[in-house]
This record gives C-alpha cells, structure tokens and sequence, in this order.
C-alpha cells in the first residue's frame, strides 16, 4: 500500500470514530430523556455508554498518533 492510501485510510478511520461518539452520545441523551427506564438502569447504559466513548477516543487518539509516525516516515510503501 503506498503512503498516501494508507493516511487516507487512517484519517477515514478518525472520522468514523468522531462520527461514531456522536451517535453514541445521541443515544445516551435519548435513553436518558425518553426511555422510560429506572434510575439504575439508566445509570447503567451510562456506564456502558460512557465506556464506548471513552474507547473510541483512545482509538481515535491512537490512530492519530499512527497518522503523525506515518506521516513522518520518509517510507512510501507500507
């Protein structure tokens, strides 16, 4: 794969991640407003929801610290 393929690769990757806690908080706010469910399980798929962005921004994180390493590199085949 040439240099250039791969950041295009990589910096899809940080937009779907970016795209993915959106949707993430979206279905938090709706579950919290309009679920109908108990104090405690609402707290729980908080903590489930919390636990999925919290992930997906050590992933974007990760994949943008790949991007720079990549970027730098004077290599065009990867």
């Amino acid at each position: 794969m040439r240099k250039e393929e791969l950041v295009d690769f990589i910096q899809e990757s940080i937009k779907r991640e970016e795209s993915a806690t959106a949707v993430y908080l979206g279905h938090l706010k709706a579950l919290i407003l309009r679920s109908g469910l108990s104090e405690s399980e609402v707290a729980e798929a908080r903590k489930t929801v919390g636990f999925l962005i919290k992930s997906n921004m050590e992933h974007k994180k990760l994949m943008e610290n790949t991007l720079h390493k990549i970027e730098k590199d004077p290599k065009d085949v990867y």
